[in-house]
C-alpha cells in the first residue's frame, strides 16, 4: 500500500516490456485494493461502525493513484496530479472520521487497526493470505525501486500472476464470508427493524394512552363539580378548573398567576398559607373543613390538599380538591342546635332517653334515665338491671308488654305506667313510651332496635291521688248536702254535671245533658226562666239565684235552689243546684209548731 504511494512520488526506471508488466501490476493492485476495501468494509460492519465511507474512499484513492501512475507514464502529469490531489483530500477527510472512532496513535496504529479488522472479519487464514500478498507486492516493488527488474523480470511476472491467483482466491473466500456476514447483517437489520417497529408500536400505544389520559384529565377538570386547583411554594395558583373559579367568582384565567393573598382577605389567606407551607415543609397532605368568604357569602369546604413530588421526592406543587359542604354544615349546625335544645329540654323535664340495640344487646341510657332508675353513672345498663328495679306487682305485666312489642306481627308500640323501687326503698311511678323497629319481611321480619323515653310521674300520681280523694270527699259532701254542680256552655247549650247533680235532676248519670233534655225534665217554664236569668249574667263574678218547686209525684214536691255565676276568662256559667225539700219541710214543721205554741 505504502509502496504504491512511493511509486507515485518517485519516477521509476522503465524496462523494455514495461507496458505488459504495467498492466499485470495494475490488475494486481486493483485486486489488492478491492481486497483491502472489502476487508475494511466487512470489519466496519462487524464492529457496527460507520467506516463504509472510508473504505470506499481508500479503494477510490488506490484506483486513482494507479490510474494517475499510468497517466504520468504517458506524460499527462497535470491531470494525474489533479486526480491524485482530489482523491487524497477525500481520503484524508474520510480518515478523520474513522480516526475518531478507532483513535489510532500513529499511522502504524492505523495499519494495525486495519489488519485487526481484517482478522476479525475473515479469520486467521485470511490474515496469512493478506501478509503473503503484501510480501509478494513488496518484493515486486523492491525490484522495481532498486533496479532489480532485469534479473527478476520473469520471476516478478510469475509472482504477479501468483499474487493475482492468491488474491482471487482470497476474494472468493471474502465473498463467501461477505455473504455470511451480509446474511448476519441482514438478520440483525431485520431484528433491528422488528425492534424498532415494536418500539414504534409501543410508543404509539403510550402516545394513545397519554392522549386518552389527557382527554380524561380535561374532561374531569372541565366537568367535575368539585373545585380543583394547584399552587406553588409561593402560594400562587398555577392551575384552576372552572368549578373552582366559579366559586370564587370568575374564570380560571382571572386567578391563575395570582396568590392566595391576592384573592382572599388577610386572616383567611394567612390560615391557608400556613397550611400550604406546612405541606411543602413536611411533604404530608391534609384534609380539613375550611371556610372562605366568597361573593355569595361564607361557604364551607371539605379541603383535601396533597403534595406533588418530583423525581427526587421534593414537593414541587400542592393540588387541592375542595367540595362545597355548606348545606351539610348548615344541616349539621341545625341538628346540633336541635340536639342541644332536646338535651336541655330533657334535662329540665327530667325525661330519660334509652336506645336498645337488640342485635348486639347493647343499651344506651342517658344520665337522666339512670337517675330515674337509680343507677350509678358508670353502672352497666342491662335489661336485667332495669327489671330488678321494677315493683314486683308490675314486673310480670311489664315483661309481657315488652315481649309483645318485639312480636314481628305487632306494631312495636309500647306505652306503660309502672312502679320502680329505689335502693332507699322509695317507690316511684314511671311512664315509658317506646317504639321497636323491625327489619325483613314475612318470616324474616325481626326486631332489631328499641328507642324510647321514660318520665318520672310520681308527683303527678300523688296529685292525681289527692285529686281523687278530694273529688271523693266532695262527692260525699255533695251527697250529704244534697248539692250538685254543673257548668253550662252557651255555645253548645250543654251542661257538664257532677254525679250528685244527675241524682238531684233525676237524669241518667253520664248521659249528656242538653237544654232540650233539661226542659223535658224540669218543664219549659222553669227552664225558660233559668235560661233567661243566666243570660243576664254579663259580668264575671255576677251571681244569679232562683228557687223552684217541682211536682215529682202526686202530692209530692221537690224544692230546688239554683245559684249561677259567670266564670272569669270564659263564657261558661258555673252553677250549683241544691235539693232543699227536706230543709223546707223542716222549716214548715217548725213554723207550724211555733204557731201552735203561740195559740196555746
Amino acid at each position: 500500500m505504502f509502496a504504491a504511494v512511493r511509486n507515485i512520488l518517485t519516477p521509476p526506471v522503465f524496462p523494455e516490456d514495461y507496458e505488459t508488466t504495467l498492466k499485470a501490476r495494475l490488475l494486481n493492485r486493483i485486486i489488492i485494493v478491492l481486497w483491502l476495501g472489502g476487508a475494511i468494509a466487512l470489519g466496519a460492519m462487524a464492529l457496527r461502525q460507520n467506516a463504509n465511507l472510508l473504505a470506499l474512499l481508500i479503494i477510490a484513492f488506490f484506483l486513482a493513484a494507479t490510474i494517475g501512475f499510468s497517466l504520468m507514464r504517458r506524460g499527462r502529469v497535470q491531470l494525474a496530479g489533479n486526480l491524485i490531489a482530489v482523491t487524497l483530500w477525500a481520503l484524508v477527510a474520510g480518515a478523520s472520521i474513522l480516526w475518531r472512532e478507532l483513535s489510532p496513535a500513529s499511522t502504524i496504529g492505523f495499519a494495525t487497526a486495519t489488519v485487526t479488522i481484517a482478522l476479525l472479519t475473515n479469520r486467521r487464514w485470511s490474515l496469512v493470505m493478506l501478509l503473503l500478498s503484501i510480501l509478494i507486492c513488496g518484493i515486486i516493488d523492491a525490484a522495481d525501486q532498486y533496479n532489480w527488474w532485469s534479473p527478476l523480470i520473469q520471476t516478478s511476472r510469475g509472482f504477479i500472476y501468483l499474487n493475482i491467483a492468491i488474491n482471487l482466491s482470497v476474494i472468493a473466500l471474502i465473498m463467501i464470508e461477505a455473504q455470511n456476514g451480509f446474511a448476519a447483517v441482514i438478520a440483525q437489520a431485520q431484528q433491528s427493524v422488528e425492534r424498532i417497529q415494536n418500539e414504534i408500536t409501543g410508543r404509539k400505544r403510550v402516545e394513545e394512552a397519554l392522549r386518552q389520559s389527557q382527554v380524561l384529565y380535561r374532561t374531569l377538570m372541565e366537568n367535575t363539580t368539585e373545585a380543583i386547583s394547584m399552587l406553588d411554594r409561593d402560594g400562587r395558583y398555577v392551575l384552576m378548573n372552572e368549578a373552582a373559579a366559579k366559586q370564587i367568582g370568575g374564570k380560571p384565567e382571572d386567578f391563575i398567576g395570582r396568590t392566595i393573598a391576592d384573592i382572599f382577605p388577610g386572616a383567611v389567606a394567612q390560615a391557608h398559607t400556613r397550611t400550604l407551607q406546612a405541606i411543602f415543609d413536611t411533604g404530608q397532605g391534609t384534609t380539613a373543613d375550611v371556610y372562605a368568604p366568597l361573593p355569595g357569602g361564607i361557604r364551607w369546604f371539605q379541603s383535601s390538599a396533597q403534595p406533588i413530588l418530583d423525581d427526587n421526592g421534593t414537593v414541587k406543587a400542592v393540588v387541592n380538591l375542595a367540595i362545597d359542604i355548606t348545606e351539610r354544615k348548615r344541616a349539621e349546625d341545625a341538628i346540633r342546635e336541635q340536639e342541644e335544645r332536646l338535651r336541655q329540654s330533657v334535662r329540665v323535664s327530667n325525661i330519660g332517653i334509652f336506645d336498645h340495640n337488640l342485635v348486639a344487646d347493647a343499651i344506651y341510657s342517658s344520665p337522666e334515665e339512670r337517675k330515674i332508675y337509680d343507677l350509678e353513672p358508670d353502672e352497666p345498663a342491662t335489661f336485667e338491671k332495669y327489671l330488678s328495679r321494677i315493683h314486683p306487682d308490675d314486673r310480670d305485666r311489664l315483661i309481657a308488654a315488652v315481649q309483645g312489642t318485639r312480636d314481628p306481627e305487632g306494631d312495636g308500640n309500647f306505652e306503660e305506667e309502672y312502679r320502680v323501687i329505689h335502693r332507699n326503698g322509695a317507690v316511684h311511678w314511671l311512664t315509658t313510651r317506646s317504639q321497636t323497629l323491625f327489619e325483613g319481611e314475612g318470616a324474616d321480619r325481626h326486631a332489631v332496635r328499641t328507642v324510647g323515653a321514660v318520665l318520672d310521674i310520681t308527683e303527678r300520681k300523688r296529685a292525681e291521688e289527692a285529686l281523687r280523694q278530694s273529688e271523693a270527699s266532695l262527692q260525699e259532701a255533695q251527697r250529704i248536702a244534697r248539692l250538685g254542680s254543673f257548668a253550662f256552655d252557651p255555645d253548645t247549650q250543654t251542661l257538664n254535671c257532677s254525679e250528685q247533680a244527675y241524682v238531684i235532676l233525676g237524669m241518667e248519670p253520664g248521659k249528656p245533658v242538653t237544654a232540650t233534655s233539661c226542659k223535658e225534665k224540669l218543664g219549659r217554664d222553669i227552664c225558660a226562666e233559668i235560661m233567661e236569668g243566666i243570660g243576664q249574667l254579663t259580668q264575671p263574678g255576677e251571681l244569679y239565684e232562683i228557687e223552684h218547686d217541682l211536682l215529682i209525684a202526686p202530692h209530692e214536691t221537690q224544692t230546688l235552689h239554683f245559684y249561677a255565676r259567670a266564670m272569669p276568662d270564659s263564657n261558661h256559667i258555673f252553677a250549683i243546684v241544691q235539693d232543699i225539700s227536706e230543709n223546707k219541710l223542716t222549716q214548715e214543721i217548725l213554723q207550724m209548731l211555733n204557731q201552735e205554741l203561740e195559740y196555746a
